[in-house]
């Protein structure tokens, strides 16, 4: 069997997949939804934008390690810093959930780096993923 790494595939819709995948897997939990469940239908359009930042963020620190996109409060902040600091909080979850799966670690200057289980555990996807790619290539006529 041919092996792949994260690498080797088409990043957007390796991301979109990967997001599905740790949707339906229960490998994260969207912030809002577990601290809210009644509101889920309200915040639908957030849960798809995080689990998507979930992938989008993973690839990038796989593919080069790098500091996770983070601001601080601010006093007196606008509508539009508020939504920015809600998602800010909702990222800094995100990695708080990925270190606790062992899959990313940081280090002491900020920078995220994805663990050798993480990289184990996305290359696995990764398979997944072309099989079922390879699959829609051999149906089409």
């Amino acid at each position: 069997m041919t092996e792949y790494s994260v690498r080797d595939v088409p990043r957007q819709a390796f991301v979109q997949f990967l997001a599905i995948h740790l949707y339906r897997n229960k490998l994260l939990e969207c912030p809002v939804m577990s601290h809210n469940p009644a509101n889920a239908s309200k915040f639908a359009n957030f849960q798809k934008w995080w689990f998507l930042e979930a992938g989008k963020l993973i690839v990038q620190w796989y593919e080069a390690p790098s500091m996770p996109p983070v601001q601080h409060r601010k006093p007196n902040m606008t509508k539009q810093e508020r939504d920015a600091f809600f998602k800010n909080y909702s990222i800094v979850e995100l990695i708080n959930q990925y270190v606790q799966l062992g899959w990313v670690i940081q280090d002491k200057t900020g920078i995220m780096f994805v663990t050798d289980l993480g990289k184990d555990q996305l290359n696995k996807i990764v398979r997944e993923f072309k099989v079922k790619q390879d699959a829609k290539k051999d149906a089409q006529p």
